[in-house]
């Protein structure tokens, strides 16, 4: 994630302590949502990240451990 994205490394922080605690696609959601009011423009690094979250939630639904890139 950008660093702009972020008012300073504290709150970059807690972003990602966020991320670490989610359990379930809806939480994510809400995170994203509010992200995206606060950063109205999102590159696409930040999609493909948020994308890949939701992977990771969804793949832990099905009790899939690891995913690895081929």
């Amino acid at each position: 994630m950008d660093d702009s994205y972020f008012s300073s490394e504290l709150d970059k922080i807690n972003f990602y302590r966020e991320i670490e605690s989610l359990n379930n696609l809806r939480d994510l959601e809400n995170i994203i949502s509010d992200f995206k009011e606060i950063n109205r423009e999102l590159s696409d690094s930040t999609k493909i990240f948020f994308s890949l979250l939701k992977l990771k939630l969804k793949a832990h639904s099905f009790k899939i451990d690891s995913i690895k890139r081929v």
